[in-house]
């Protein structure tokens, strides 16, 4: 499994993930987390995909004693995450930030598609 995040035109680290999902966001988001905090301040909110890995007690035990907020989101529900609307490159280092500032942009349009879809995927 490949752990990645990304806030705004902050891309945070890609990870192969060979530990338990705690493992790596302490080792990984909170760092990550620490660098955002000192750029934009203590409002930030995370995003994930409510795949059973982000929903699992343990995750979410370790995010509440941590004090990290989490957006409420749907089940199942990928197409509406815009890290998921990109395929993963070989060279994650080498990815121009300005690429996730355009995943970013085109969530509007994409919310629209999947308000039509009736929460069905859309062809995006």
């Amino acid at each position: 499994m490949i752990w990645e995040c990304f806030a705004g035109e902050e891309k945070g680290p890609l990870v192969f993930m060979k530990e338990r999902n705690d493992k790596v966001l302490k080792e990984n988001l909170i760092p990550f987390r620490y660098e955002l905090i000192a750029n934009f301040g203590n409002d930030i909110t995370f995003q994930d995909d409510n795949a059973s890995i982000h929903t699992a007690r343990y995750t979410r035990e370790w995010m509440e004693a941590e004090n990290i907020q989490r957006l409420p989101w749907p089940a199942q529900s990928p197409d509406l995450n815009p890290i998921e609307n990109m395929a993963l490159l070989e060279e994650w280092e080498n990815l121009d930030s300005s690429i996730f500032m355009n995943l970013i942009n085109s969530m509007p349009n994409h919310i629209v598609q999947v308000i039509e879809n009736r929460g069905y995927s859309c062809k995006y």
